[in-house]
């Protein structure tokens, strides 16, 4: 072991050293921002360069000095004057590493981006796939690979030509620290070597089978190896450790041939060969910031002249001890006497100890172990848990988590480590401030409690609990937490023993839910939780995800597969705020599992938010997804970063959804993404869906109208609702489509058809005279019609009654809801709104549009039809009095478009009318057994099924009221008669007391109520 001497160049901090092209000056770059240029190891031959603050690498071409600096650039100076030329690139980072390679710089930087600048015309390529600072890139022209290693401890090797990633390793030890282990490799050009640093060895992998050719392993040092240079001819490997030593290698035999120290267990933190010279090479440490220049050529002569002088006794001494397997271990290098002509003037040495060849044969050299290892079926590699909506792990100041509630910040340095709870609304509570002494990994972040884990344990912290003790921790035995979520009143683990276990926000244990693969990640929204593991061994390249999905409240379990990009790894999964599924691949394409009403889950494609992000120059950092507000992305906009600084505080922005649909640039297009955007994304449930459903429709109906596109036109009409079809015909006869507007008009009479019958059927379908929703619920033997009449009616008022617009008011409720009053009476007139008038008709059929052209005339009499009328029964004996009841009679003329944007007008009734219309609403409407208790129950049902309709809802709550038991039916009923009974005494009260205060008038107002019962003949 020899030592060398060393030149203090920089201050104490990562050193980079390169050799000119001619191979006679040396660039060194150190931490105090300078560039020194040295022609040999004096201070009175250097040359200093002023660049910037810092100077973290530096490299030569061409005359010009390449150094990354601070400023997060490529800065360019001329050699050797230094005047500043124009920045090649710029990063939201420094650069951690520079190679150039015919006239093509290669750069690495701590924000994850590795990138390859052409010199000559400045065109830029990407190579992504990084999860953590770079440490070293590696080209490899002839084979067109990229060699990349990374803190989060893997490999890459890359196609140059298209970017994609070709082999990766997982081999060096992870860290968020480029100067703990810098792993830097390098090729061996002449057999397509590569050489990585792993650990205290060196592994070679061959190229073409990507499977390791050979091991080098020095057993007398423990220490990691930090670097390895190839000379410029490959006849040399130069291995440099983390504690100062240098060993040169023969590259063929992997042969020690010397070693040098620095003597302080300096660290190697860079080393070059000189272009022009294999004897030579320049190294510098990163502890004091010096660097050397070793001349090898008289320490190999000398090493091999030493060898063979001491060759002979060493023979002699091995073979009187009989000690072979002990000489087969020497350390002593023996040199291959007819390797090239320098060696074969050593010759002349030999002759004097010719007189025992088979003593000098009889040495064996030192073999290298080669490890022969027969690969079979390699599986893919399982993507690495994550936290979604937080950076990396591998980054020093990183954000944990970020939410709609707040933000949890962590901070990692040598003076302070710490976690920042920030709440975007500040009036909701104050930031929060904990010390990070455990260590702690994860987070998530509720309204209600702040969760921190490690991998060992995890820590609650109730900041709204009214109780003193607001915290409370728990140790996990088995396994290893790999990931955390909160929900509203539970907390989910997800351990390496593939467990979900819950727990309370106070902290007791609940269920432990068991998941069939490794964790990927986990959410929460509200009381449901949704879950992302690898289910099976996928293809190569490929990833096989499933899901579960999990309703702690309701007790519903889903699970299934997840349709996933080619080729891609999950970025992010989260909850809308209307409670949808989200996630996100690292390609942008942006997906939905919608739940349906078989309660399964319908993937559904939606964008690809890369590109979007493309067309204004930045990248969008997903946080969340807003359905409510018509369906935006809130996201955090990067320029050329992979994941948004601490400081400044990042800016939400909203970015539009906009699906990702064919030729999304024309209005017709447009117009259908927002017809999606509607039915999949909007509240079915919200006033104005119905109306911007309706609008959206009519504006897609104007777009093949103008474009003579009548098929297409037609097929709109069959997604629209029948006031919409009339809409429709009005616009197709006035643009002139006659023929167009003659199929959709025999379409509204289709619609028109299946209301008919389905009025007719629920008219028909009982024998009594009068049928109310609680007479068929009692009807235990007849289930179906039940469901039946519920349905029809209930789509009858919905469809034909209330239709909800801007400008309309309905009637009221009383005319149009179900209840125990609402008869359906054979014998009372009932007028059917969709009967077809008896007028006979031309061959054409287009009763709708020969009306057209007396809209005006008849527009006053169509909105008549709204006027509320009192109908009477006629009985056979005996009249009987019943309580009027307003009914709404509708038609359907062509003109129903004017009653949905107008409010129909309403004639005053007469003096008798009035009186019987303030009887009626005086008196209180009487209620069913099925009613009172529909009422009691309507606001669980609907939190229990918040995706049914409300005719859904109505025929669920019939189904449940009928598996009640007889009593329990019973009690209901009589709760409702005694209920009624209250209601009609106080009527007859009411009654008693006019009698009483106006006996003067009691004829007459007897006279006024039995004209209630008169009937026209």
């Amino acid at each position: 072991m020899q030592a060398i001497q060393t030149l203090l160049a920089h201050s104490s901090g990562y050193t980079d050293v390169c050799y000119t092209t001619d191979g006679s000056s040396i660039l060194t770059s150190g931490i105090d921002g300078d560039v020194r240029i040295w022609t040999s190891m004096n201070e009175d031959d250097k040359k200093d360069l002023r660049i910037a603050d810092e100077c973290h690498a530096v490299a030569f071409c061409n005359d010009k000095v390449y150094i990354g600096t601070s400023r997060y650039e490529i800065e360019v100076r001329l050699y050797p004057d230094g005047e500043l030329e124009p920045t090649i690139a710029h990063f939201t980072q420094p650069v951690t590493c520079l190679q150039i390679e015919q006239n093509t710089i290669y750069a690495g930087t701590r924000d994850f981006k590795v990138c390859s600048i052409d010199l000559n015309d400045n065109r830029l390529k990407y190579f992504d796939g990084h999860q953590a600072p770079i440490l070293s890139v590696q080209p490899h022209l002839t084979k067109y690979y990229l060699a990349t290693s990374c803190c989060d401890g893997f490999v890459r090797i890359f196609n140059m030509n298209d970017q994609t990633i070709i082999k990766q390793f997982d081999l060096i030890k992870k860290s968020n620290d480029i100067d703990s282990t810098l792993a830097r490799m390098d090729w061996d050009r002449s057999t397509d070597i590569l050489a990585i640093p792993v650990q205290n060895s060196v592994t070679f992998y061959d190229t073409t089978t990507w499977t390791i050719k050979q091991k080098f392993k020095d057993d007398t040092i423990t220490d990691f190896v930090n670097l390895v240079r190839y000379s410029s001819s490959s006849k040399y490997l130069a291995v440099g450790y983390v504690n100062g030593q240098i060993s040169i290698l023969e590259k063929q035999t992997l042969k020690i041939i010397i070693t040098y120290t620095t003597g302080k267990k300096k660290a190697i933190c860079s080393l070059a060969w000189n272009p022009n010279n294999d004897d030579s090479f320049t190294f510098a440490t990163i502890q004091v910031g010096d660097f050397g220049i070793v001349d090898i050529s008289d320490s190999i002569l000398e090493q091999q002249m030493s060898s063979i002088e001491q060759q002979p006794k060493s023979v002699l001494k091995k073979k009187i001890d009989n000690e072979d397997d002990t000489l087969e271990k020497s350390e002593i290098p023996i040199i291959d006497l007819e390797e090239n002509e320098e060696e074969d003037e050593i010759l002349g040495f030999v002759d004097d100890i010719s007189s025992s060849p088979k003593a000098v044969t009889s040495v064996k050299p030192p073999t290298v172990v080669q490890e022969i290892i027969h690969h079979g079926y390699e599986p893919p590699e399982l993507q690495e848990s994550f936290q979604p909506t937080s950076t990396s792990k591998y980054l020093d100041t990183r954000f944990m988590i970020w939410n709609s509630v707040g933000a949890i910040t962590c901070y990692s340095c040598d003076d302070q480590n710490s976690i920042q709870v920030t709440f975007h609304d500040v009036t909701f509570h104050h930031a929060i401030h904990i010390n990070n002494t455990i260590g702690y990994k994860m987070a998530s972040l509720s309204n209600q409690a702040v969760l921190l884990a490690t991998s060992k344990q995890f820590m609650c912290l109730l900041y709204q609990s009214w109780d003193t003790q607001n915290e409370w921790t728990m140790q996990i035995t088995n396994g290893q937490i790999e990931a955390i979520t909160l929900g509203d009143q539970l907390i989910a683990i997800v351990t390496s023993q593939r467990l979900i276990r819950f727990f309370t926000l106070s902290g007791i244990q609940q269920q432990i839910v068991c998941i069939q693969g490794p964790i990927l990640s986990i959410c929460a929204h509200k009381h449901t939780f949704w879950a992302i593991y690898h289910s099976t061994m996928g293809l190569p390249k490929e990833t096989a995800l499933s899901y579960i999905y999990l309703d702690t409240k309701k007790n519903i379990y889903l699970e299934g597969s997840l349709p996933f990009t080619p080729k891609s790894k999950l970025t992010w999964i989260g909850f809308s705020d209307q409670g949808n599924c989200f996630y996100l691949d690292k390609i942008g394409e942006l997906r939905l599992l919608k739940r349906t009403k078989t309660l399964n889950m319908q993937p559904i494609y939606i964008m690809n938010i890369k590109q979007e992000g493309e067309k204004h120059g930045v990248s969008y950092w997903l946080i969340g997804i807003d359905e409510s507000n018509g369906g935006f992305l809130r996201t955090i906009s990067l320029r050329g970063q992979s994941y948004p600084d601490l400081v400044p505080w990042p800016i939400v922005s909203m970015v539009p959804i906009q699906f990702g649909l064919c030729e999304l640039d024309i209005d017709k297009t447009k117009l259908e993404s927002d017809y999606l955007k509607i039915n999949l994304l909007g509240n079915k449930q919200d006033e104005d869906f119905i109306f911007n459903e309706r609008q959206c429709l009519m504006k897609m109906f104007g777009v093949p109208c103008k474009s003579n596109r009548d098929y297409r036109a037609y097929e709109l009409c069959t997604l629209m609702d029948i006031c919409t079809i009339e809409l429709a015909i009005k616009y197709a006869s006035r643009s002139g489509k006659m023929s167009l507007a003659h199929r959709i008009n025999q379409l509204l009479e289709e619609k028109n058809n299946e209301m008919t019958i389905a009025t007719s059927t629920i008219l028909d379908e009982d024998d009594s005279p009068s049928m109310t929703i609680n007479d068929a619920i009692n009807d235990k033997d007849d289930n179906d019609n039940v469901e039946f009449v519920e349905e029809a009616s209930i789509q009858i008022n919905e469809e034909v009654v209330s239709r909800p617009n801007q400008d309309y008011s309905p009637p009221p409720p009383n005319s149009t809801r179900f209840s125990s009053a609402s008869i359906v009476d054979y014998n009372q007139s009932f007028k059917n709104p969709f009967k077809k008038n008896s007028v006979s008709r031309s061959s054409n059929g287009t009763s709708t549009l020969d009306t057209l052209g007396t809209l005006n005339k008849t527009k006053t009499n169509d909105l008549n039809k709204y006027k509320p009328t009192l109908k009477r029964q006629r009985q056979s004996k005996t009249i009987v009095p019943k309580e009027p009841s307003d009914s709404v009679s509708i038609s359907s003329s062509t003109n129903g478009m004017d009653r949905f944007l107008s409010k129909p007008d309403v004639t005053t009734p007469t003096n008798d009318e009035n009186n019987d219309l303030t009887l009626n609403k005086s008196t209180k409407q009487t209620k069913s057994g099925f009613d009172l208790w529909y009422s009691l129950n309507e606001s669980q049902i609907k939190s229990q099924y918040q995706d049914l309709s409300k005719t859904e809802l109505s025929m669920l709550a019939i189904k449940q009221f009928k598996l009640l038991s007889k009593d329990e039916q019973k009690i209901w009923i009589d709760k409702a008669n005694e209920s009624n009974g209250s209601i009609q005494a106080s009527k007859r009260k009411n009654e008693d007391d006019d009698d009483l205060n106006d006996g003067s008038t009691t004829n007459t107002k007897r006279s006024s109520k039995l004209s209630q019962f008169a009937f026209n003949r």
